[in-house]
């Protein structure tokens, strides 16, 4: 069974229960704490976007000076990425905070988890291409957790890139995704290169280093075509390298020419 991702601590909020310093805001109208931190904002922005913590917050509030409603399970990281969506720094209105990998990977932890379903969406396309990116492991394990299909792919993906998967790795993501990866270097390793780069072409035939969607001919490296697809099935190499056999298109069967 595959090991589940561990929280990590918020190492500025650790030492004593205490108000944040950003997200403390004296006009807010609800106070939830997160660990050791206390946040007040208003609420308007949460209910907005989330059914769960409408349902939640409609609840009788504490009164001054009593205790905050307590969000256990979640990450000061997450809500500090989530509240900085309503709570700009910037001048301009129209210009969105820029997250590391780990922030967007916080947030979208907190927006499954509360159904912030836009927020949501927004974290699985930040994961998708912020650069630096996030811990392929990490990031597996975590479209999991969270049902990213998209997310999984693009971690498999990148996992079988990689010389060897180590026991360590092996264990943390589970004999699924393992097998997965292997189907996957074993692919590529039948694969072509891209034609317009060095980089080896995967089962899905698209170039990561250089984003063409093709494939190229295994013999003269001419694009448009490779030797185990048929006429009707894929183009043949522009140079008419000779081929043999039969289409190995699901479904086909035809017997390859020898000549494009």
């Amino acid at each position: 069974m595959a090991a589940e991702i561990p929280v990590i601590p918020d190492s500025e909020y650790n030492d004593r229960l205490r108000t944040h310093d950003k997200f403390y805001i004296p006009t807010g109208d609800i106070e939830f704490q997160v660990n050791l931190a206390i946040f007040k904002v208003h609420k308007h922005f949460l209910i907005k976007h989330s059914v769960v913590l409408r349902d939640m917050f409609d609840t009788p509030q504490p009164l001054e000076g009593d205790s905050p409603i307590k969000l256990s399970g979640d990450t000061i990281r997450g809500w500090e990425s989530i509240l900085s969506l309503f709570y700009s720094e910037s001048s301009d209105p129209f210009t969105l905070p820029t997250f590391s990998a780990e922030q967007w990977a916080a947030m979208l932890r907190i927006s499954h988890k509360y159904m912030m379903d836009i927020i949501e969406k927004k974290a699985k396309n930040g994961l998708l291409y912020v650069r630096p990116p996030l811990d392929m492991v990490e990031l597996l394990l975590l479209s999991r957790e969270v049902n990213a299909d998209e997310l999984y792919e693009l971690a498999c993906k990148n996992l079988a890139k990689e010389e060897l998967v180590s026991h360590e790795t092996a264990r943390k993501i589970g004999l699924d995704a393992l097998y997965k990866i292997v189907s996957l270097k074993n692919a590529a390793s039948r694969s072509p290169g891209c034609s317009n780069c060095p980089t080896t072409i995967g089962i899905a035939h698209i170039c990561n280093g250089c984003t063409r969607q093709e494939l190229v001919c295994s013999s003269c490296r001419a694009s448009r075509g490779t030797t185990p697809y048929c006429a009707g099935c894929r183009p043949f190499c522009a140079h008419g390298t000779p081929r043999s056999g039969y289409c190995v298109v699901s479904g086909c069967h035809r017997r390859l020419s020898p000549y494009g």
